[in-house]
Order: C-alpha cells, then structure tokens, then sequence
C-alpha cells in the first residue's frame, strides 16, 4: 500500500498476489530439537538486510547461550562489507559461534535449511523475500522485522516480528526460541502447514489463474 498510495491511481482495480516457490530438492524432516545449529541467515551481506543487527544480538545471545551456532549464508556485496562482517566477531569474540559460508545455491543451500533451528532476518528493507518461504517451507520459526509484506507473511503462529534495528529484542527473542523446545516444535509444524496452504508453486498458479478470469469476466461483462 505505501508504494501504491504516491502513484496517485484512480479508477483502478489492484490485485494481490502472494508468492509462491517450487521446492526442487527432497526436504529433511528432521525434528527441530535434534538440529545441530541454532541459527542462519541467509541473504546477501548487504548492511540493509540487517547482518550488523544480527552480530550485535549474537553478542549478547552469547552471555545466556555461550555455545550458540550461527551460519552466515550469502553472496559477499563488496570486500569491505566482508572485512567489516569479519572485524565484528573478532571484536565480539564470535569465532567459535558464527560462520561465514558465502554464496550457496540448490542442494548446498539446503543443507543449511534443513539443519537449523531458527531463521533469523533483520532486515531493515524489504518488499516479499522468498528466503522467509523458504524457512517456512524447511520448518524453521522465523524471526524477522515489521518491513514490506513481511507482517503478511509471519504471525505469532510461525515466529515472531520485532521492531528493525533493535539487537536487544532481536537478541532477547531469540534467547526466547532456543530457550522453549515444545514452542519450538509448536512453530516449526505451524510454519510446514503455513506453507502447504498459501505458498506453494502450485497454490501460485492457481491464484494466477484465478486473478486472469476475474479479470477476464469483468471485461465480458462490461
């Protein structure tokens, strides 16, 4: 709504259409609580989708949980956003808790979906990311932040929204998660059965269809 509203349309009909992904790799159903690492984020290392956010709650995460596990997954944007990544768990002691991986694609990727507790996604500035549809297609709670659809996509039944560049709520949330393994259990189903019903590839299509023929009998019928 607040990207349509400055263009000021009139007369017009707005149709929305929520994303769906195909899921080209068999997924793990592992149960939640015997997944090995707690954390990941997955995205490109660009500041505005929140990986500063995410190393300073790690921080702090580590004060409660010292042996917390946090998988960094995604394409470096320049060499100065990687040294500055890599400055920041030095300076914070984060050697033995975060790893940096790079870019991952298909089965690689996966890998990290299916052996993780939580997602995690900062973000600060984002429209519809399919990453979230991936973590709930995987069965992982996610937490992330009041941006773009976002609130559309995550309810209280599948994670948790905090406001954007809080480290203290991002980090205190997830002490939360890690803390409560039948809420844990609880989200991760919710977010398999979330998924199933609204953001399937073939769900997608169906929506597409449906939206063309509205769109179609209107016509004919005016």
């Amino acid at each position: 709504r607040r990207e349509l509203h400055p263009l000021q349309l009139k007369n017009a009909i707005i149709y929305v259409l929520p994303n769906g992904i195909i899921n080209q790799y068999p997924i793990q159903t592992f149960p939640i609580t015997e997944k090995k690492d707690d954390v990941l984020f997955l995205s490109n290392l660009f500041p505005s989708k929140g990986i500063f956010i995410l190393l300073q709650a790690i921080k702090l995460v580590k004060d409660h949980i010292p042996t917390i596990k946090v998988n960094i997954v995604g394409d470096t944007v320049n060499n100065q956003i990687l040294r500055e990544v890599k400055r920041l768990i030095v300076k914070y002691k984060l050697e033995q808790n975060v790893i940096i991986h790079g870019k991952k694609l298909g089965k690689e990727k996966s890998i990290f979906l299916e052996n993780t507790k939580i997602f995690v996604h900062p973000t600060l500035n984002d429209a519809f990311p399919l990453v979230i549809l991936e973590a709930l297609q995987n069965g992982l709670p996610v937490i992330t932040t009041n941006e773009g659809a976002i609130p559309e996509i995550i309810d209280d039944e599948t994670g948790i929204i905090i406001q954007k560049n809080d480290p203290e709520q991002l980090a205190l949330k997830i002490i939360s998660l890690l803390s409560d393994q039948e809420h844990l259990k609880t989200l991760s189903k919710n977010c398999v059965d979330q998924f199933n019903e609204r953001y399937t590839a073939s769900i997608f299509n169906k929506n597409v269809h449906k939206i063309f023929m509205t769109i179609i009998n209107k016509k004919i019928n005016d």
